[in-house]
């Protein structure tokens, strides 16, 4: 007999199951709709394609391709790609919200389906909480968590979260990655493979896992056009938002986890951070989201130093990119821009 079992909160119901039949279950983690597919439901099947044809050639390792790729494929297309990703960004990638954005480009009527989606999410906890497999405290803390989405992708600290104790805090934010609804991005000293080698378990940012939901649950305002604000919006959270939620979504689907990984040089001196550490076809990539291309990337810079210190035989080569709005090219000999559309394809 065959069965398929679905649903956001699922995880929570097979917590329940004493026994698992090991080897007879598939599991397929299912993410909000990425870029791509937004541009595939958009019917914009064209650019899509563009972008899928710049990833293959990055696909093939020659950097220099690769740019020469990139600037003549989205050359005539950027800024209507610059468009298309914000529309993104505000619409989200749950299907019924892009559903209703390809009928009606209601902005508003989205936002009123992403705020039912997070009080229903809401109000499925308190299921749990009657069926004693969570407690009334984690739900309470539950709250708090989505309360203080914004400040979280900067770094979680358990303390500006809730008074609760901290194995309180964790378990609700536990509880919300199980679902699918944050993705925890952890901060890892590593320069080799696996990243996770490095990696501190109580040193981490937390993303919503859709940017559609993060504006809705932050009760952002609805433009009445599409603007480069968007993307900076809350404090330039957004700029990150769709580096991180993207490449968490590209990853497999076999897997609850991810590879994407945050760097800091934690010397209050320097004050150098990575957004994103990943690696790519045995090459690391180090990106940094910008409002706007700079002549240097100071964070990238100091990565790169210690990147070439680093000790190794076996050292990986590395990929500095910046990751802005404006059009690719080469901020210098070692250091890439490329536009935030395009990030989400070097996986």
């Amino acid at each position: 007999m065959h069965v398929v079992a679905a649903g956001s909160s699922l995880e929570l119901a097979l917590k329940n199951i004493g026994s698992f039949p090991v080897g007879r279950v598939v599991h397929l983690f299912m993410k909000p709709l990425d870029f791509e597919e937004f541009l595939w439901a958009r019917d914009e099947s064209f650019l899509a394609e563009i972008l899928a044809t710049v990833k293959d050639v990055f696909d093939s390792g020659d950097r220099e391709s690769f740019m020469k790729a990139m600037a003549q494929k989205t050359n005539q297309v950027h800024s209507r790609l610059v468009n298309l990703a914000l529309e993104y960004e505000l619409c989200g990638g749950m299907p019924a919200v892009v559903q209703k954005f390809l009928a009606t480009s209601d902005l508003v009527a989205c936002r009123d389906i992403q705020q039912d989606i997070m009080t229903s999410f809401r109000d499925d906890f308190s299921k749990y909480v009657k069926d004693s497999i969570i407690t009334k405290k984690v739900r309470e803390n539950i709250d708090a968590v989505l309360r203080n989405i914004g400040d979280l992708a900067k770094r979680v600290v358990f303390s500006r979260i809730s008074s609760s104790h901290a194995d309180t805090v964790k378990k609700a934010i536990d509880l919300l990655e199980d679902i699918g609804l944050v993705y925890r991005v952890y901060h890892t000293s590593a320069f080799d493979s696996p990243l996770s080698s490095g990696m501190d378990g109580n040193d981490y940012r937390l993303f919503l896992c859709d940017s559609g939901l993060f504006h809705a649950l932050t009760n952002s305002s609805i433009p009445d056009l599409i603007s480069p604000d968007i993307h900076f919006s809350n404090d330039g959270i957004l700029g990150e938002y769709f580096l991180i939620t993207e490449l968490v979504k590209r990853s497999s689907f076999k897997r609850r986890d991810h590879e994407v990984y945050f760097w800091e040089n934690k010397k209050k001196s320097e004050g150098a951070e990575i957004d994103a550490l990943l690696f790519c076809r045995n090459t690391l990539c180090a990106v940094d989201a910008k409002r706007k291309r700079q002549k240097v990337s100071p964070s990238l810079i100091s990565f790169q130093n210690r990147h070439t210190k680093f000790d190794n035989n076996h050292k990986p080569a590395l990929l500095a990119l910046v990751s802005s709005m404006d059009p690719p090219g080469y901020l210098r000999a070692d250091i890439v821009n490329i536009p935030f559309y395009m990030t989400p394809f070097i996986l």
